[in-house]
This record gives structure tokens, C-alpha cells and sequence, in this order.
């Protein structure tokens, strides 16, 4: 496969951002080799495109492990404090109520 040197550049960012994807999961790393195998299958003149919309997608909505570990659930915290005025997280886990919408002979 030829690819441009912006190209490349294009999948290593895609490759750093996506760097812990499902790491417990898959049985292979989603690597730079990996990206540029996923962007072979497309002709070249869409590839350019087709890296860079993927690289603001992700810089945009790809949130890794340590975000959502460190920082979302945080951040959800003191939404839910601040919008429901709840005084703390265990106020907000106390009032938690899980819905069964099915009908009792569907259960």
C-alpha cells in the first residue's frame, strides 16, 4: 500500500488516540499498522478524508479509560448535585431507582 507521509502522520494520531481500546478484549493491539490496514481498504483518494473526519471524531468523542476512570464520573457527580440539588454522591446513590418497564409476563 503507498501512503502520503500526512497520511501516515494522520495514523499514527489515530493509533495514539485509540492507543487502550478494549486492550482486555482484543487478542491484537490497534497499532499504527492496524489503522493503515483499516484505511487500505478504501480507495486513495478518499483517504484523506476518511483520516482526518476519523481523527476529529475521536479528538472529539473518544474518551479513554483514564478519562472515564479520573474524570466522568466526576463531572456526572456534580452535574446531578448541582441539577437536582442532591447534597452528596451517597445522597445521589440513595436515591437511585431502577425501572422494570416489562410487563410481569415478560419477566
Amino acid at each position: 500500500m503507498i501512503i502520503t507521509q500526512s497520511q501516515e502522520i494522520m495514523c499514527q494520531n489515530i493509533a495514539s488516540i485509540i492507543d487502550g481500546y478494549r486492550k482486555e478484549e482484543l487478542s491484537y493491539t490497534i497499532d499504527i499498522q492496524h489503522v493503515k490496514k483499516w484505511v487500505a481498504q478504501f480507495p486513495p483518494e478518499f483517504r484523506d478524508l476518511l483520516l482526518s473526519e476519523t481523527i476529529n471524531i475521536l479528538s472529539n468523542w473518544y474518551f479513554d479509560t483514564a478519562f472515564i476512570e479520573n474524570q466522568f464520573f466526576g463531572e456526572i457527580t456534580k452535574f446531578l448535585i448541582k441539577k437536582y440539588h442532591f447534597s452528596s454522591e451517597n445522597d445521589i446513590c440513595s436515591n437511585v431507582v431502577f425501572l422494570c418497564l416489562q410487563k410481569k409476563d415478560q419477566l
